[in-house]
């Protein structure tokens, strides 16, 4: 049985109480289709603990992050106001931008025209003006370019639904902002150089002040994004989409201490800027292994702690 049929397996299995009967019908027909209801709580614990399939991870994670609303009678009217406000965020981005580019010759706005990534965090930072007006020029330049990672990532799993790649991108940044004020990625990533410190003078020479210049705190902000590959990454994101703050900031900071610890044999070679890391340096399969060992080290640990959603 493959990991998809497993996880439609389990998480069916427990929902509906019957295994013998679970299938990938049941699990379309009878947990995501449009007119059931969902139990968040139960989908949080299973999307972690199995693997998400791909054909099912948008709508889980858009019901995870309240994208999409859990209740039938009103999904719909969800959707469709969604819709609307991605319109109009968009519709007003381009209008600015005619008018600043003094270009606006009598041209319409192209109805069919497909926001890039950049204008996603646009639209996202038009709709949250208050929130620009009282940060730093330094917060602000790290907010911007985790937003971008993120929307780099969701434009791949969205592909064409660029409504979709807009509330998702913006959720899921505000999921990592909310949790990493600058006091917790500050403590955050004081415990992970301090930790890398030591496990490194364990393994071998390596001066102490090369995690100086390692961004770990934008890795962290940005949830990885700008670290794994695209599929690795979207097995975290599964973890994170469905973790209760406590469990984020766990896992995360794991991900990112087995991941340096993993690339030791290249650092003096790599080439770092304040913001990213090249990606390639590890292979695919090494990536998997390390997202999947730091989910089981969480999980072993007993400070896994899966969402609670009020009803």
């Amino acid at each position: 049985m493959d990991r998809s049929n497993n996880f439609r397996t389990n998480f069916v299995g427990r929902m509906v109480g019957d295994k013998a009967e679970c299938s990938r019908f049941q699990i379309e027909e009878q947990i995501l289709r449009e007119d059931s209801d969902v139990d968040l709580t139960k989908l949080a614990q299973f999307a972690f603990k199995h693997y998400v399939p791909k054909i099912h991870r948008v709508p889980i994670w858009k019901l995870l992050l309240r994208v999409s609303s859990t209740a039938p009678e009103v999904r719909k009217d969800i959707t469709e106001h969604r819709m609307q406000e991605a319109e109009v965020l968009l519709s007003s981005l381009r209008t600015m931008r005619l008018n600043t580019e003094r270009s606006d010759n009598g041209k319409e706005l192209d109805v069919e025209y497909h926001p890039t990534a950049v204008d996603i965090v646009r639209m996202i930072q038009l709709g949250n003006e208050t929130t620009i007006t009282h940060s730093s020029h330094h917060a602000m330049e790290m907010d911007f370019q985790a937003q971008l990672a993120i929307a780099k990532q969701m434009s791949m799993i969205c592909e064409s639904n660029w409504v979709d790649i807009y509330w998702l991108t913006k959720v899921f940044d505000e999921l990592l902002s909310h949790i990493f004020t600058q006091k917790i990625l500050t403590e955050v990533v004081d415990n992970l150089k301090n930790q890398l410190v030591k496990a490194y003078a364990e393994m071998g020479n390596v001066d102490e002040h090369i995690w100086e210049n390692m961004p770990m705190n934008f890795w962290i902000r940005c949830g990885g994004a700008v670290v794994f590959d695209h599929e690795p990454l979207l097995n975290l994101w599964d973890k994170v989409c469905s973790s209760a703050d406590c469990g984020v900031i766990k896992l995360l900071s794991t991900v990112i201490y087995n991941y340096l610890i993993e690339l030791k044999p290249y650092l003096p070679k790599l080439q770092i800027n304040d913001f990213a890391l090249g990606k390639g340096i590890l292979s695919v399969k090494t990536q998997n292994a390390i997202i999947k060992t730091s989910i089981d080290s969480v999980l072993q640990s007993g400070r896994f702690c899966s969402k609670k959603y009020e009803i």
